[in-house]
């Protein structure tokens, strides 16, 4: 299933992994754990990966308080892989989950069933909660972790059961006691991975499929498309949806085109009236703008019906946001650019958020910019700065994007060690911005909740 090239990063990144973690094996139970060469501490920075489905739009989050510790815990000892889930839980917890996810799913990875008794379990939403457990975990549990499994699924959890590359003979009972199977593309397996599958599902055909860690849109493609599996897979995870390729010179689309037009036409100050006439030569475009104007969001007590009231009562900063957003959605036929601007709505409100913290709510409009057009090459198909010249956009935008350079730089620069970064990284760039790591979190945390209430 796996490309020859995506194959051997996953081996490279797992022999990485087990290379790194060999010291961690004789630790005693109560030691501190180190990751990436730094001692536990009580910094917590939230990570997340979206969960996508078969329509490519995100349904959940899987939450981490940071990777290393994701990919390391497998070998830790079961009192370190405790201390990690009941921090987490704390974590989740602390910031408010459920103002987070909205009508979405938090994937809750535990690395050992005693986390199931943790008390803060109760105080997390049941109905939006996945709790995910290693099979192999599964298979030593005893009688009370497992009536502890049925109780929490009773109360409204769901459970999530990830395939460890094994088949043992009563693996269908442990199986049968989740929702959800996770197969994960960075672990290898000696076994045929379809036969696998379809030998689990062939007794638990109840389970939903989720692949995890999908490195690029060509692997994705080949786990979509896939028929070796007795029922396709259900949901898609992993850094595909913002992964950068080798993209063929080819024209941008002639329906993002007309929005760049827009956009160009807004930055350069033209009269309205000229914007307005611009919007409705298209009609689709212009409905979904009148259905923006129109809605809760923007707070109107007035309906607004035509293209010159719209441009009015938005203004030129409005219209430009709104207008960027739509760049994004513009394909009906395909579900990839909602992942897309899923990821770009985080970033793009962090920035604005953070930055003008620091710099100035005269910031702010710049550096939303910043964040929703740090994606334009990957939405476009086409080399970053080839992208960027389609648009008119002010040099301290593109002094970020493209020199990585220049007041909004290290914003953008935070924003992204929020996503794929360590906690030193992110408190590096925080304290260098005058942050602290309660500012990041609380930031983080309310560019996903306003971008959830947007997109829903």
């Amino acid at each position: 299933m796996l490309t020859t090239t995506s194959a051997q990063q996953h081996q490279q990144r797992y022999q990485q992994t087990t290379s790194s973690t060999k010291a961690d094996q004789d630790m005693s139970d109560q030691a501190p754990v180190s990751i990436n060469g730094d001692e536990h501490d009580d910094r917590a920075f939230l990570c997340r990966e979206a969960i996508l489905n078969r329509r490519q739009r995100v349904i959940g989050y899987e939450f981490m308080l940071h990777k290393g510790i994701t990919s390391r815990a497998r070998v830790l000892t079961s009192a370190i892989g405790k201390f990690y889930d009941v921090a987490l839980i704390a974590h989740l917890i602390t910031i408010g989950i459920d103002r987070m996810l909205g009508k979405r799913s938090a994937f809750v990875a535990l690395f050992t069933l005693d986390s199931l008794h943790d008390p803060g379990i109760e105080q997390l939403p049941a109905k939006h909660i996945v709790l995910s457990i290693d099979i192999d975990k599964l298979r030593q549990a005893n009688a009370d972790q497992r009536q502890r499994i049925t109780d929490l699924h009773e109360a409204g959890f769901r459970i999530a059961c990830l395939f460890d590359g094994r088949i043992e003979s009563n693996d269908h009972q442990h199986y049968a006691l989740a929702q959800y199977l996770i197969l994960d593309l960075s672990r290898p397996s000696d076994l045929d991975i379809s036969h696998a599958i379809n030998t689990i599902l062939s007794k638990c055909p109840h389970l939903e499929v989720l692949i995890k860690n999908i490195l690029v849109h060509e692997e994705f493609s080949a786990v979509f498309s896939n028929s070796t599996y007795g029922q396709q897979v259900e949901y898609f995870q992993g850094p595909f949806v913002t992964s950068r390729e080798p993209w063929e010179d080819k024209p941008v689309e002639a329906n993002k085109l007309r929005i760049i037009e827009l956009l160009n036409k807004v930055k350069q100050d033209e009269a309205l009236q000229t914007i307005a006439e611009t919007l409705k030569r298209d009609p689709v475009l212009l409905f979904k703008i009148l259905r923006y104007v129109n809605s809760p969001l923007t707070g109107l007590r007035t309906h607004v019906e035509t293209a010159e009231q719209a441009v009015l009562v938005l203004g030129r900063d409005k219209l430009y946001n709104w207008l960027s957003l739509l760049l994004f959605i513009t394909n009906q036929d395909t579900g990839d650019e909602f992942a897309l601007l899923d990821n770009a709505l985080i970033r793009a409100r962090m920035i604005e958020l953070v930055g003008s913290r620091v710099l100035g709510p005269k910031h702010g409009s710049a550096l939303f910019l910043t964040g929703i057009f740090s994606l334009l090459d990957v939405l476009l198909k086409l080399p970053l700065h080839r992208a960027l010249g389609y648009l008119k956009l002010p040099e301290s935008v593109v002094d970020a994007l493209l020199n990585e350079h220049g007041d909004y730089y290290p914003f953008l620069e935070l924003a992204l060690a929020c996503e794929t970064g360590t906690p030193k990284e992110v408190t590096a760039i925080a304290e260098r911005i005058g942050l602290t790591e309660d500012d990041v979190n609380e930031h983080h945390i309310d560019a996903i909740v306003w971008a959830n209430q947007l997109e829903d």
